[in-house]
């Protein structure tokens, strides 16, 4: 930015400043008056949990509210799902999907078929939504039960679902439990090994696959010896020759069948009786991410999904529950993924519509809509959703995109408006005006009735956080969770206005922090108490499966019968009774110098630089700095280039240009101290690399965690020349670098140093 244009931007950003801080101040006693902030500061400040035994400073932490209970309740998955069609009607609407009436493969300016996680990309076009009644659910998956039972499967089976999030991933699952079967899952977008090794340690005999998978299945089918029958997802326009291209080709001993002939043998089958589980019989196997290495698996019986993660869930969406006919979710995310699924299977119990997307059709940008669709997110209008920290990060880069495309001044006007909006609502006010002129043009590209967003599966930036909140007008709470204690088991509630806390104890859910020598971590600690986070309650699932020193490492059972897991993430706990995740122990690096920085919390932070797709900061052996290798997000790169005069370059050699370079630095540079991060925690050298991280190349997780010693493997050579001090400048680069940002109001700056800085800023406490 040219020093004319930031003038002008400055001039601008002061004049808006002098006229709503006027506006304001004048106002402020009639919606003192009107709004009665004191309400909401007084629901914010209540005390979320208390001390188990409060005779000992020792104990668990647990929610400081009155047991809630639901009436559907049964000490088993399938027992719920028996109860629940009479309690909330047979005619009532519950899922909802939308039909694929074609689809053809995208084609790229190159001529080539475009790829994502290994498969072709398509394009879709898709009927409006429709809706099952909780009748016809109940039909249908009694019929899939009966289907699979008449088809060899039997009670304690376990039975693989392989699949995007679809409906008929959900019925699959309900059926499974009808049978009394175990489910095992899998994430769709995993690689060839990893799903070679969870089918293979599992044994499972029968996979439910969707028909976009089965081309990966059969090329893997002779490394899955366990596997008798295939049972495939098909969409309705297929025809039989389309049907013949992904089921040619197996071996004659493998059983094809489609869901749709598995429901059909279900309606003719005599009549069964179902052998009913117990509460402590396994109802899921569910594979961890796998961030460390080859991923585990997760044993949850019926008790504990029930028991334990519906139970604690309970009281996070009691609000939606007693109003469920005027709410309505959007599923997108993984239901291999525990987050997913315990919500979904929650909700589906308390009579919340639940309607099914698409990444790839979700919004106006994804990029498997056809030309003239609307995308799932406009047509569904949901009031509720979850997601994940980095679709919110991908969604706040988008929106400076757009307004970058505008004028010079409306990426800062943005900024200083949402940080003043987010600084009120953490008062207790709300801002009507801000609400009309800004967010509500913002809201429309969610559907316009967004209310509630749950984020949870990584840790959220707390100026994400502030500023999707704001920009959306919605309540934004964050939870914590894992898959070994079936999902969500700190949260916060909706009347919280912090940001970057993870909540209090859910329902039944008991929390302890432990101390870690190493890291510098006590409960004594002041002024708040920190700690590894210990879990224990009936959330937490029995253990891994076939991995008996995995299970003795991370688990642990008490004198009174108490199942604790031990998470290795970092906690402090604050007065109100919440929580913050502040580091984790498997990220911490112990610099040459004795010091201790948290690579994962500096990662989570630098994602904010608008040129940071993915990153990954690295320390070396005998230094005393940090490094980054940084996937560069490919289209702010582009337009860096176009500023800078570069034309047609391809990405390796944008990438190795040491003056592109040189200006993503500063970008992150300048992102690293608004984010509040200490000098030492600033990697003092960057490598872009020309790869994008993804699963298929197994950078990252199925779940979108970064695989760290898979991309240090596959970088050592970057990484060794980054902390060669002969290859690239000095280690007085960084210190020239911050000064020349400290001078500098760099327009990569996407943070608000206005907003409440006790919440926002990520202080350095190692």
């Amino acid at each position: 930015m040219s020093h004319q244009r930031r003038l002008l931007v400055s001039v601008f950003i002061l004049l808006v400043r002098l006229v709503v801080n006027l506006y304001t101040y004048t106002t402020l006693l009639y919606y003192y008056l009107t709004q009665k902030p004191w309400t909401r500061r007084r629901k914010a400040a209540k005390l979320r949990s208390i001390l188990e035994n409060p005779g000992d400073p020792n104990s668990a932490w647990v929610i400081n509210e009155q047991t809630l209970s639901h009436p559907v309740m049964r000490p088993t998955v399938t027992e719920v799902l028996n109860v629940v069609v009479q309690y909330h009607g047979q005619h009532t609407p519950i899922l909802g999907y939308r039909e694929v009436l074609s689809c053809e493969d995208s084609i790229g300016r190159d001529g080539k078929v475009k790829r994502i996680d290994g498969r072709s990309l398509k394009k879709y076009k898709l009927s409006d939504y429709k809706w099952l009644t909780y009748g016809q659910v109940d039909v249908i998956t009694t019929n899939l039960a009966k289907g699979l039972l008449s088809n060899g499967c039997s009670f304690g089976d376990k039975i693989l679902i392989l699949s995007e999030t679809r409906v008929e991933w959900f019925l699959s699952a309900q059926a499974v439990a009808k049978l009394g079967g175990t489910v095992v899952t899998l994430f769709s977008n995993l690689g060839d090994e990893g799903i070679v090794y969870g089918i293979n340690q599992t044994e499972v005999k029968v996979m439910i696959v969707s028909s976009d998978l089965m081309p990966k299945i059969r090329s893997l089918i002779a490394r899955i010896p366990t596997v008798e029958t295939i049972v495939y997802i098909s969409h309705s326009f297929m025809s039989k020759d389309d049907i013949k291209l992904f089921t040619d080709g197996f071996p004659t001993n493998i059983r094809l069948q489609s869901l749709a002939d598995i429901e059909a043998a279900g309606t003719t089958a005599q009549s069964v009786q179902f052998q009913a589980p117990r509460p402590e019989d396994p109802y899921i196997i569910m594979y961890t991410s796998g961030t460390t290495g080859t991923p585990k698996a997760a044993i949850a019986t019926h008790r504990q999904m029930i028991s334990g993660s519906a139970n604690a869930i309970l009281v996070l969406v009691k609000d939606m529950i007693s109003d469920n006919r005027n709410h309505t979710y959007i599923a997108f995310l993984p239901l291999a993924h525990v987050l997913e699924l315990t919500i979904e299977f929650f909700l589906f119990y308390g009579g919340v519509r639940i309607g099914y997307a698409s990444p790839f059709t979700l919004t106006d940008s994804a990029p498997g809509l056809a030309a003239g669709q609307k995308c799932d997110i406009k047509l569904l209008k949901p009031t509720a959703m979850t997601t994940v920290p980095l679709v919110l990060d991908r969604i706040l880069k988008e929106v400076h995109d757009k307004l970058n495309a505008r004028t010079p001044v409306s990426v800062d006007f943005f900024k200083y408006i949402m940080s003043y909006k987010a600084q009120w609502v953490q008062r207790g006010y709300q801002c009507p005006i801000v609400n009309k002129l800004v967010c509500n043009k913002v809201q429309q590209q969610l559907g316009g009735r967004l209310h509630i967003m749950i984020v949870g599966g990584a840790p959220l930036n707390a100026n994400t956080q502030a500023v999707i909140k704001s920009a959306l007008d919605v309540i934004l709470v964050q939870g914590y969770g894992a898959t070994e204690t079936m999902g969500a088991v700190l949260c916060m509630d909706f009347n919280d206005l912090s940001f970057g806390r993870v909540g209090a104890p859910l329902q039944g859910i008991k929390v302890k922090l432990i101390d870690w020598d190493e890291g510098g971590y006590h409960r004594s600690d002041k002024p708040n108490p920190r700690g590894e986070i210990v879990i224990g309650g009936d959330s937490v699932v029995t253990g891994y499966y076939q991995a008996p020193d995995q299970t003795e490492e991370a688990f642990r059972m008490d004198d009174s019968g108490v199942q604790w897991f031990y998470t290795g993430d970092i906690g402090e706990m604050f007065p109100d009774g919440t929580f913050k995740i502040i580091d984790r122990r498997k990220d911490l690096l112990k610099l040459q110098n004795g010091e201790y920085v948290s690579l994962g919390k500096i990662e989570a932070l630098m994602k904010s630089c608008p040129y940071v797709d993915n990153i990954c900061v690295c320390g070396g052996t005998y230094s005393n700095d940090l490094t980054a290798l940084v996937s560069p997000n490919q289209k702010n790169l582009l337009k860096l280039c176009q500023e800078m005069g570069i034309r047609d370059a391809h990405i390796h050699d944008i990438c190795a240009n040491h003056e592109i370079t040189k200006r993503v630095y500063q970008s992150i540079v300048s992102t690293g101290q608004s984010a509040g991060i200490s000098k030492k925690e600033i990697p003092i050298r960057i490598c872009l690399v020309p790869d994008e991280w993804t699963p298929d190349n197994d950078m990252l997780t199925a779940a979108m965690k970064m695989r760290r010693k898979n991309v240090e493997q596959k970088y050592r050579k970057e990484i060794d020349a980054l902390f060669n001090d002969d290859i690239i400048n000095n280690n007085n680069n960084i210190s020239k670098i911050i000064k020349n940002s400290n001078n500098n109001n760099n327009d990569s700056n996407i943070s608000n140093k206005n907003v409440n800085k006790n919440h926002i800023k990520l202080e350095n406490r190692v």
